[in-house]
This record gives C-alpha cells, sequence and structure tokens, in this order.
C-alpha cells in the first residue's frame, strides 16, 4: 500500500517532490522520486510484503524501459510468478516486481490476470508512453488532471494540489452533489478539472492525450443450471480462499469488527484456519435512543469463534479532539467516514493492515432501502409508467405534498416508474428542490441531476432486478462514498484495508447465481427499516444465512439490522459550537455557494444548540476549504455563484 504520483509538465522536480511529501502518512516507510525530462514519478510506501530495500519504488526493468510506482496488493502474486514469469531473475519478493515483469511481458493486457486492489503506473521509455490501471471495483484511488499538455495523477487530492500545477477551484457540479447525496459522485472531486479513473479501467497518455479503455464489467448472465446445495458450497469455497489471500503480509493483520452479519461472516469463514488474529471494536458509552454501540455485542461475537477482541470505547472528547485530523484525511468533504477515521486511529500500534466486511449489503440486498425498492418494482398493482414517473418528479422538483395519504400511499404503487429513476431518488439525502433553495445556483431541471449520478452506467447494464440493484449500489454509494472515504481515513492512520467481499471472483460467482439464491422474502409490502428490520425477515443475505447459519449464535438472525453510527452530531455541538458557528459564518466559500437564509438558518440552530445533517454537512465543507486551499486571503468565489 503506497501513495503514488506523476506529473508529465515541467522538468523542475521540486512539485513531484512535494507530491510525495503530501503524502507522507500513506507511505511512512519509504518514498522515492524518478525523473527524465519532463516525466516525474513518485511514490510513498507503507511496506506490507517484503519490507526490504528491495521493494524501493519507483521500480525499472533491467532494461530501464519501463518504470513503475505502484499502490496495493495483488493476492495472487506468488501464482502468477510461479505460472507466468518462469525464467525472471527477481530482486525482490515483492506484487510490484511481479506486476512490472508481467507488464513488460504482456503489456496492459496484463491487468486481466491480477486479483486485488490495486492503481499503478508505467512510464515506457522507448515509446514515451505513460500506461496506467485501477482495480475492478475501484478500492484504490486514482485522480488525474489533464489541461494541455500538462498530466498530474496521484492517489489524493491533497497531493494534486501540492504539486503546484493544479489552480485550487472548485467544482460547482460536485459541491451540489455534495449537498444531494453527501459526497461527491464519481468522476468528479471536489477540485475543477480533476477527475477519477473508473473502476476496472486503464489508461495511456501519449502525445497530450488520454485514452481510457474497461478491461472488465460486472456479468450479466445468470446461472440457472446450479442447485442451491452447489452454490452455496461454491460460495464457502471462493470466500474463504478470498479470506485466506488476504492475510497474505510481512505487517500484523486484525479485523475490523462491528456486530454485523458482513462483518461476522469473516470471523465463521474463518474459523478453522487457526491463524492468531485480533478484531477490533469502537464503541461509546453515551446515552441517546438513535445511536447504538457495537462494543458489547462484537466483543461476544469475536469470543464465540475464539477471536482475541480489542474493544475501545470512545468519548465526545476523543472524537473531538481529533476533528481537524480528520477533516485534513478525510482528502475531500463527505459526511461519512469518521467511523472508519477512530477505529484505524485506535488500532494503529497493534496492526497494519485489517480487514473489514464492506460489500455484503451492497452484493446481497442489505440495506433496508434496496430490500423496499426491490419488493416495490415486484408488487403487481403499479401505476402506470408515466403516471408514476410524472408524480416521482413532481415530489422531487417541488416542496412536499401536504396531503400525508398521498405520501403514504405513493411509494407503494409507484413501482413501475423507471428503476433508475426510483433508486436515485432514494440516494438523495436532501431533495432537489431544497438543493435549489439551499444553494446559490439551482439546477432548473432535476433530469441532468440523476444522467450525472449514473454517469458510471454508460453501457447501460443489463441484467436483472437484483443485480442491477445490486450494481447501482456498488458503481454509486460504496465506489464514490464507502469505499473513498475508507481509504483515505485509513491510510490517514498508514493503515491498509482489505475487502474479502470485493475479491471480484466472488462478485462474479454472486452476480451469476439466481437472485432467490441471495434473497428470500415472504412479504413483499412490510416497509423494511434500520433497526427494526431482522435478517431472517428482510429475506436479504441468504446466501450467508445458508453457508453460516449453524456456525452463529443461536438466534442471530432473529436479531435487527444495526447501522453503526456515532452521536457525532450531538458531540460535537457540546464541545465545538463556538468553532462551528464561526466556520460557517465566516467561511467565504460557504458565503459564495449557499443561500444566506440556509446560512442564518443553521446559524441560529447552532446557537440553539442543534446541529443537524445539513448543518455537518455545511461545517465540514468550510472546515475542508479552510484548511485544503492555497489561495491568497480575500480570494473571490464569485465564479461559483453562476
Amino acid at each position: 500500500m503506497c501513495g503514488i504520483a506523476a506529473i508529465i509538465a515541467t522538468q523542475d522536480t521540486l512539485p513531484i517532490q512535494a507530491m510525495v511529501s503530501a503524502m507522507h502518512h500513506r507511505g511512512p516507510d519509504d518514498r522515492g522520486t524518478w525523473s527524465h525530462q519532463r516525466v516525474h514519478l513518485g511514490m510513498a510506501r507503507l511496506s506490507i510484503v517484503d519490507l526490504s530495500e528491495a521493494g524501493h519504488q519507483p521500480m525499472a526493468t533491467p532494461d530501464g524501459r519501463y518504470t513503475i510506482v505502484f499502490n496495493g496488493e495483488i493476492y495472487n502474486y506468488k501464482t502468477l510468478r510461479h505460472q507466468l514469469l518462469k525464467g525472471i531473475a527477481f530482486k525482490s519478493n515483492t506484487d510490484t516486481e511481479v506486476v512490472l515483469h508481467l507488464f513488460q511481458k504482456f503489456g496492459i493486457k496484463s491487468v486481466k490476470h491480477l486479483r486485488g486492489m490495486f492503481a499503478f503506473l508505467v512510464w515506457d521509455k522507448k515509446e514515451k508512453k505513460l500506461w496506467g490501471a485501477r482495480d475492478r471495483m475501484g478500492i484504490k484511488p486514482f485522480w488525474y488532471y489533464h489541461n494541455g499538455d500538462n498530466l498530474v495523477i496521484s492517489s489524493e487530492i491533497k497531493a494534486m494540489l501540492a504539486s503546484g500545477i493544479i489552480p485550487y477551484e472548485l467544482n460547482q457540479a460536485a459541491i451540489r452533489q455534495y449537498f444531494l447525496y453527501g459526497s461527491v459522485q464519481h468522476p468528479n472531486s471536489i477540485v475543477k478539472n480533476v477527475a477519477s479513473l473508473p473502476p476496472a479501467s486503464y489508461f495511456s497518455f501519449s502525445n497530450n492525450k488520454i485514452t481510457i479503455n474497461t478491461y472488465w464489467e460486472f456479468p450479466n448472465q445468470i446461472n440457472q443450471q446450479i442447485t442451491l446445495n452447489d452454490a452455496v458450497d461454491q460460495f464457502k469455497e471462493i470466500y474463504n480462499e478470498s479470506i485466506n489471500l488476504r492475510f497474505i503480509a510481512d505487517r500484523t493483520v486484525g479485523i475490523f469488527q462491528s456486530s454485523g452479519l458482513d462483518s461476522v461472516s469473516m470471523l465463521a469463514a474463518n474459523r478453522s484456519s487457526q491463524q492468531d488474529i485480533k478484531t477490533f471494536t469502537i464503541g461509546f458509552d453515551t446515552q441517546h435512543p438513535k445511536y447504538y454501540s457495537e462494543a458489547e455485542k462484537a466483543k461476544s461475537l469475536s469470543e464465540h469463534f475464539g477471536y482475541a477482541n480489542n474493544s475501545s470505547i470512545v468519548s465526545a472528547n476523543d472524537a473531538v479532539k481529533n476533528n481537524d485530523e480528520f477533516i485534513i484525511g478525510l482528502d475531500q468533504p463527505s459526511i461519512d467516514g469518521l467511523n472508519t477515521f477512530l477505529v484505524s486511529k485506535f488500532s494503529k500500534p497493534f496492526l497494519t493492515v485489517a480487514l473489514s466486511g464492506l460489500g455484503g449489503d451492497e452484493l446481497m440486498l442489505g440495506y433496508p432501502r434496496n430490500i423496499n425498492l426491490f419488493n416495490q418494482k415486484r408488487r403487481h398493482f403499479k401505476l402506470p409508467k408515466a403516471i408514476a414517473e410524472s408524480f416521482l418528479i413532481k415530489k422531487l422538483s417541488f416542496p412536499k405534498s401536504g396531503n400525508q395519504l398521498f405520501n403514504r400511499i405513493f411509494p407503494r404503487v409507484s413501482g413501475a416508474a423507471d428503476l433508475r429513476l426510483l433508486y436515485w431518488s432514494n440516494r438523495l439525502i436532501n431533495q432537489p428542490w431544497k438543493i435549489s433553495s439551499m444553494l446559490n445556483f439551482a439546477a432548473d431541471d432535476i433530469m441532468p441531476e440523476m444522467e450525472a449520478f449514473f454517469a458510471f452506467d454508460e453501457n447501460n447494464y443489463s441484467s436483472n432486478l437484483f443485480n442491477k440493484i445490486c450494481y447501482y449500489e456498488m458503481r454509486s454509494y460504496m465506489l464514490s462514498q464507502l469505499l473513498r472515504d475508507m481509504d483515505a481515513v485509513s491510510m490517514s492512520q498508514s493503515i491498509e484495508v482489505r475487502f474479502p467481499l470485493l475479491d471480484h471472483k466472488l462478485v462474479e460467482f454472486l452476480f451469476s447465481l439466481p437472485d432467490h439464491f441471495k434473497f428470500k422474502s415472504s412479504n413483499k409490502r412490510v416497509n423494511h427499516r434500520t433497526s427494526h428490520t431482522t435478517y431472517a425477515s428482510s429475506g436479504g443475505k441468504r446466501m450467508f444465512r445458508l453457508a453460516y447459519e449453524n456456525d452463529l449464535p443461536k438466534g442471530f438472525f432473529d436479531t435487527p439490522k444495526q447501522g453503526f453510527q456515532l452521536p457525532y452530531y450531538q458531540w460535537m455541538i457540546g464541545q465545538k459550537k463556538d468553532e462551528i458557528h464561526s466556520t460557517i459564518e465566516d467561511s467565504p466559500l460557504l458565503q459564495a455557494v449557499v443561500s444566506s437564509r440556509q446560512i442564518d438558518a443553521t446559524l441560529g440552530s447552532v446557537a440553539r444548540g442543534q446541529l443537524d445533517t445539513n448543518g455537518y454537512l455545511l461545517f465540514i465543507l468550510g472546515a475542508w476549504d479552510k484548511r485544503f486551499k492555497t489561495i491568497a486571503p480575500g480570494t473571490s468565489f464569485e465564479s461559483l455563484r453562476s
């Protein structure tokens, strides 16, 4: 795991050095740069496999033609080295060197052999061409800026800005997305003209032109011949292999443990491995009816499977005193990331690599909003499509109807509406009509907003209803918020997080199964809600239940699904009210992009000791801007108003 950087612009080497220095937290063990005329590569290394100096990067082939910087882990690198690279004299035991020689032998097509998470760059000195690639799920970040003959690439936004090449101008569309969804959506970044390379893609740059191609896509064919018993057996086999591969490391590996099924499934699947693995959990002791501390239950579950659990009870002071470090580590404004930041900070003294259960909700319909959407689309009685879509668009475009009966009934009969429209409406944390009153720039039509959200689906993915919802989830919420935030904040603590459920072989297998193998609900009309819906009643994640029910404590599947959330708003307003107030009131960015009416309303709430979601979004954006801007004081944000 590293931070990588590249510049094709000036012959000056100071910008690449500044970029690498800005990512010291991503790679505290080693750093290096390589330059040739206008081409510069850099990396900051967190040593995971082969801790020796032989793993130093940038790394070049013996003939000097190819030079690589690599971020991530290739879990099948030993197999690839043995099967495809016989006769090559290796200088290290790293996966980076395997990727380099695979590229030398097969070119960019070598990316199809890789099983893991990665973002890498290879400079071809002979052809004067830069190549790069990103893993299939988009676990590892890959930001780029291209303006004329200038190209800047990095793992983090802060490193991009540190180059001094990219102007500090914010992206109006990204700010709007931030208030719509709580995060900026791929391929946008908060910085204007900085974009994200799509997952499962590779690119080349030569003659000042970028070419991007896709090397992998989600499967869309369903295996109707497989039996349920065979599916369960194969699932367990692939999942167990995926977990075991992610324990490959020369540093300490642990598990980020919650009380949820995705996390607990790793304990059940790995029970027979006999590896001495510790689990890590955070909880809190603040009493609040809305929030649920997982520490006690997670500890009990860990002990049930024979694991030693390390729990940390986070206080309001613990969370609030680290707020500056969290915002800087977050790298881009988001509503998420705090939980991962705190568990990473707590566990850093004990480990360098952690496994996460992220992926189960996305692969097998775990979120209640998606269960409801799936059931909504399957109901027999529906409004005509044109009527359903007309009502839904009006509902999103204008303030809520005062007709309470209509608001309750409409979701139950609107299933004929386009799936994209329904899914998108469920992902909003603020409806478009409200955003138009909150911000100083409004959108006349909500449909372009939706199309921008689905930028990842330019090929119009085609499969069954179940897989489509999962695909949308994995390429929007998971990609743009969960994975992005988790990488940024865990790496701010120099911790590498791995995701067994996102192994592409496991994803391919689950997408090939009939949906009733993964989901089985007897009642399509129940409105499922977090903290009320049990695993058994929802019908979600059926494959987990069939595979591990006998291993889990009795009654586990009859407990409600609990979303872990810290009472952070309560803590912040209790200890940082004045800072929140001054950050929002004094921010030139917020004054430019947010309506004075919204700012006044938020400041009034803060003064009364109240902080809601929109107040938090304002605070994070203002605080982020204060720490990240490199422009002179007094610079105008007027361009963002229009």
